[in-house]
């Protein structure tokens, strides 16, 4: 499904297949409090609930980067943004654009997701109903990977990173660490052409080999001698590559779940 579609979906829907289900409603906001003398933009409230994921997952706080809405000559036609109190800052940080301004780390608390939709779009501002379509999606294919019970791997470019440099964590989830039992989870490191990882300190293995500490690796990804849009080892394959390290160990250790 990776290669047919994209890997976020092909994440989504394995996870929908997990019994994973949200329900995201967005409702404009009425004219008391929209402010046209101030800003050009209409604005919505934004609510996700979710069901179908275990309570452990739910506890764990998910976190995922709010999407973005630019076209190609870089105009923002609309902005999703969340609550205040489900920001997540740190040095890892990813802000819009990589500006350095406007977070987009954020998290799922209690099962819910909440925030706002800012229409700057005169098009979009006359008939919302596309709008409204694609926020809707963005926000499912964002969120549901961020539900697994098992693997996830995300690949992000924190704001403070050069270009062709990556921040990469995976995560096992609560039934892969309760089988587990505090065992050690290690793997091999795929063959990357023209990719260069370097594993964070405390988990690596040896040479080539990570290994999970309390459910998390860590490791950066470079361009290796080549400039990042011509690099033939693109980021989904890395993702794709790291994913089927992980679970072939995963295989080895006998979870079958």
């Amino acid at each position: 499904m990776t290669e047919l579609a994209d890997d976020r979906t092909a994440e989504s829907v394995t996870v929908m297949l997990e019994g994973a289900r949200i329900d995201v409603k967005i409702v404009k906001r009425p004219p008391a409090r929209q402010n046209p003398g101030r800003y050009l933009d209409i604005a919505y409230d934004v609510t996700v609930e979710i069901s179908g994921v275990s309570p452990e997952v739910l506890e764990s706080s998910p976190e995922f980067l709010i999407p973005e809405f630019f076209k190609p000559d870089g105009t923002e036609l609309y902005r999703l943004d969340c609550d205040w109190s489900l920001r997540v800052a740190s040095e890892y940080a990813v802000t819009r654009k990589k500006e350095g301004q406007g977070l987009l780390n954020t998290k799922v608390v209690d099962g819910r997701w909440s925030g706002g939709l800012y229409v700057y779009s005169l098009e979009h501002q006359g008939d919302d109903s596309r709008c409204l379509r694609s926020v809707k999606a963005a926000l499912a294919r964002a969120i549901l990977p961020a539900l697994t019970s098992r693997v996830r791997c995300s690949i992000f470019q924190p704001h403070r990173y050069q270009y062709g440099a990556w921040r990469v964590r995976i995560t096992i989830g609560p039934a892969i660490q309760k089988f587990l039992g505090g065992s050690p989870l290690v793997f091999a490191l795929p063959v990357l052409p023209k990719r260069n990882v370097v594993i964070e300190k405390g988990y690596m293995r040896d040479i080539n080999v990570g290994e999970f500490l309390d459910g998390d690796w860590y490791a950066d990804v470079y361009s290796n001698g080549i400039a990042e849009d011509k690099n033939p080892t693109s980021i989904a394959q890395v993702k794709a590559a790291l994913l089927l390290s992980v679970n072939q160990a995963l295989q080895r250790a006998g979870f079958a779940g």
